[in-house]
């Protein structure tokens, strides 16, 4: 609403319609919706154009582009030809940065996104978004006491909130501890969590043979699903999965394909995938999305588990 004013009072202000893109684009993917619609991703890109054309260097408008091109296009390439000019130009735009760093864990380029996050960590030491994404690189990197210790400095900066145990839950399924990590999705979702934390809930109890919890918690999913709710093909596909349905896992990550999934694209790194990252049908799935394959990478995540 308020960047509404600010362009009603100034049309040609491009700061608000970069702010008003960012607000959809979040809204889109992450807040309202798991999943942009053809709607949200149309208006992104009209704002983006916008505040282009009043500001062609508008920083924040330039970050949401290149930000799209990689969470929305898959466009590796161009993103990050557009984060890198921007980050020459505006070397202390700290957003740039962590989103920069995001894009080169998920391509496991860890030791390009550990420089990028250490600059924004000197900027800005409580800055939660890159805590978030340090606690993601050192996860990646199988330093899991350090992940864990940055999610221990994020509880302490900012308590209560339910995604530091989301995101302690996954560090746990990362090491294979399957109890571990229901103990803090059922925590999350105690503190209002988004329902899609369920997924995660049904895969573990897959997991630990609680089979027929896992089938209930599917088939709420699934109804969420076709009416519309909060859901997305991908998360039903993971919680089949962890339940041992694998046929029915890969007949949701078909349907997560022709969806245009945004979170298809970073199954090649999940080592929650297991032992399907070796299937064929699973392999075609990631090459359809332009999903490069991290074989040795998910060998080396699973037998990091085994040890743990």
């Amino acid at each position: 609403d308020y960047f509404r004013q600010a362009i009603s009072i100034d049309p040609r202000f491009a700061e608000a319609y970069a702010g008003l893109a960012f607000t959809y684009f979040s809204l889109g993917g992450y807040g309202m919706t798991m999943q942009p619609s053809p709607e949200v991703r149309e208006k992104v890109g009209t704002l983006i154009n916008q505040a282009l054309e009043y500001d062609p260097q508008n920083v924040r408008a330039r970050m949401i582009r290149a930000g799209s091109f990689w969470e929305w296009d898959v466009n590796r390439s161009a993103a990050e030809r557009e984060f890198l000019a921007l980050l020459k130009v505006y070397p202390g735009h700290i957003e740039t940065i962590n989103w920069c760093a995001e894009m080169k864990i998920a391509c496991l380029q860890l030791k390009d996104a550990f420089s990028l996050l250490r600059k924004a960590f000197r900027l800005d030491p409580l800055n939660l978004v890159t805590l978030v994404h340090l606690v993601a690189y050192y996860k990646h990197s199988f330093q899991y006491h350090r992940s864990l210790m940055f999610l221990d400095r994020i509880e302490l900066l900012y308590p209560g909130r339910f995604n530091t145990s989301h995101y302690r839950g996954r560090v746990y399924l990362f090491m294979g501890q399957y109890d571990t990590a229901i103990r803090y999705d059922e925590e999350s979702l105690a503190r209002g969590a988004n329902p899609f934390v369920r997924c995660w809930l049904a895969y573990s109890y897959g997991k630990t043979g609680r089979q027929q919890e896992a089938l209930d918690i599917i088939a709420e999913l699934i109804r969420d699903c076709r009416m519309g709710e909060n859901m997305t093909a991908y998360h039903i596909a993971l919680a089949y999965y962890g339940a041992g349905r694998t046929e029915e896992a890969l007949q949701w990550l078909e349907r997560s394909l022709t969806e245009d999934d945004i979170y298809l694209k970073n199954a090649p790194i999940m080592p929650y995938w297991g032992e399907l990252h070796y299937d064929r049908r699973f392999q075609d799935i990631m090459k359809r999305r332009g999903a490069p394959l991290q074989l040795d990478y998910i060998r080396r995540a699973l037998d990091r588990q085994k040890k743990v």
